[in-house]
């Protein structure tokens, strides 16, 4: 019986520990965010062009620029459309799971997902605004 190596082992448990985790727990989270942010950023869109000068503090935005309201909107459309596609990968990934091409761009999404959202959240921790 021939033994492993480590070296030939380890894309193995990678490819097995990533495949679980970006299945089971990953895929079913970041889907269900997506479809939050793709119910909800429409409406917030629309609130913030009934009253932008509600958003200026809590965003941040750079009112003296001509035309301020459109870094507000840009980034909520581009989050929606990012959120959209993600959701529509997803969806995709559970209908046609013997799809190796989906079943492989939807860890890779859902995988680089999780890593932003975790890099942001330490960025935003390290701005010391969370204590």
């Amino acid at each position: 019986m021939p033994t492993l190596t480590f070296s030939a082992l380890r894309p193995a448990v990678l490819g097995t520990l990533m495949g679980r985790l970006a299945d089971g727990l990953f895929r079913p989270l970041v889907g269900l965010i997506s479809l939050s942010l793709v119910l909800l950023l429409p409406a917030d869109a629309y609130e913030f062009m009934r009253e932008p000068h509600d958003y200026i503090l809590v965003h941040h935005l750079d009112v003296t620029q001509t035309y301020w309201q459109w870094q507000y909107l840009q980034g909520s459309f581009f989050g929606f459309v990012v959120a959209g596609l993600t959701l529509g990968l997803i969806i995709a990934s559970y209908r046609r799971p013997q799809r190796y091409f989906l079943r492989m761009s939807c860890r890779v999404v859902v995988t680089l997902t999780i890593a932003v959202w975790v890099f942001n959240f330490h960025q935003w921790a390290m701005t010391g605004f969370d204590h």
